[in-house]
C-alpha cells in the first residue's frame, strides 16, 4: 500500500498500532479462558502449532513463492535469535500462567511496566544515556509497580505478581535484543523465530505437567487466538515501519482500557483503588519515558 503523504503514513500507522494492541490484548482475554482448562505447555503449543502454518502462508505470499519467504527467513544471527524467542517464550509461559489467579488488567498493567525496566537497562546494557527525567520517570514507575503488586488488603508482595513480573522482565531483556537484531535481520526474520521456537518449548512443559486433548469450542479458540496474535504482531511491526517510535508507543497503553473493558464484562473483575493508582503511574511513567528527549543546547 503507497501513503502519498507523510500525515497520511503517520495516520495510517496509528491505525494499525492501535487495531493490532487491541488484537493482541483481545488474544490475550481468550488465553485467558483458555487458561482455566489447559495448562501454560498446551496454550503455547496448541497456539504455536495454528500461528505457524498461517505465518508460512503469509510470508510466501508476501514473498511471492516458497523460494522467496524461505531467503527471508535466513538470519545472520541464529543464536541470539533463538535466544531472543526463548526469552520471549519464557515471559509468555510466565504471562499465562499469571491469567489463571490474577485479573488481565492487573497483569497487562504489571506486564505493561516493560518500558520502564527497558529504560533502566538501557544505559547498563547498551550504553545509551538515561536522562534525570527519565531516571525520574523510571522511579515513578516502579512506584507504581510496588502498588500494584501488593494484595488488596495491603500486606507482604503477592506472590502471583511474580509472574507478570517474571514476564515484564523477559520482555525487557527480549526488546533489548531486538534493537540489536533489528539492525541486522529483516522483521519477518525476527518474527519466524518468535513463532516456531515456543513449539518445542510447549512440547517439554506438556511432557512435565500432562496434556488434554482440546475439545469442543476450544480448538475454535486455539485458532483465534493464533489468529489474533499473528496479525496483531504483524500490524505493530508494520506499524513502526511507517512512523517513529516515540509517536506509536504510547498507543500501547489503549491496551489496559481494554482490559479492563474485558475484564469486567466477562469475569466481573472490579479495579482496585490502589491498583488503579499504580496503573496510572506507571502509564504516566511509560508515556514520559516515551517521550523525545529535547536535544541539549
Amino acid at each position: 500500500m503507497t501513503l502519498a503523504s507523510e500525515p497520511a503514513r503517520r495516520g495510517f500507522a496509528i491505525l494499525c498500532m492501535v487495531a493490532g494492541v487491541l488484537m493482541l490484548t483481545t488474544q490475550d482475554a481468550v488465553t485467558k479462558w483458555l487458561v482455566a482448562d489447559h495448562n501454560v505447555g498446551e496454550i503455547i503449543l496448541y497456539r504455536g502449532l495454528v500461528t505457524l502454518p498461517l505465518f508460512a502462508l503469509f510470508t510466501c505470499w508476501k514473498r511471492g513463492g516458497v523460494r522467496g519467504g524461505l531467503r527471508l527467513l535466513r538470519s545472520t544471527n541464529p543464536r541470539l535469535q533463538v535466544l531472543r524467542a526463548t526469552i520471549n517464550s519464557l515471559g509468555g509461559l510466565a504471562l499465562v500462567g499469571s491469567f489463571r489467579w490474577m485479573p488481565l488488567a492487573d497483569a497487562m498493567t504489571i506486564f505493561f511496566a516493560s518500558p520502564i525496566l527497558i529504560a533502566a537497562l538501557s544505559a547498563p546494557l547498551l550504553g545509551e544515556p538515561v536522562s534525570w527525567r527519565r531516571w525520574l520517570a523510571i522511579l515513578v514507575g516502579f512506584m507504581g509497580v510496588v502498588l500494584m503488586v501488593r494484595p488488596s488488603g495491603g500486606g507482604a508482595l503477592d506472590p502471583i505478581a511474580l509472574l507478570p513480573l517474571a514476564a515484564m522482565g523477559c520482555v525487557a531483556f527480549r526488546d533489548i535484543i531486538t534493537r540489536v537484531l533489528g539492525a541486522r535481520d529483516h522483521s519477518l526474520t525476527i518474527l519466524f523465530y518468535t513463532v516456531w521456537v515456543p513449539l518445542p518449548i510447549g512440547l517439554v512443559v506438556v511432557i512435565l505437567l500432562g496434556a488434554s486433548w482440546p475439545e469442543g469450542i476450544a480448538w475454535p479458540l486455539f485458532f483465534a487466538a493464533g489468529l489474533l496474535n499473528l496479525t496483531g504482531q504483524g500490524l505493530t511491526i508494520h506499524a513502526l515501519t511507517l512512523a517513529p517510535a516515540a509517536l506509536l508507543a504510547p498507543l500501547r497503553y489503549v491496551a489496559l482500557v481494554w482490559a479492563v473493558v474485558i475484564g469486567m464484562a466477562v469475569w466481573g473483575d472490579m479495579p482496585d483503588a490502589m491498583k488503579g493508582v499504580g496503573a496510572v503511574l506507571i502509564v504516566a511513567a511509560g508515556l514520559a519515558i516515551a517521550r523525545p528527549e529535547r536535544p541539549r543546547a
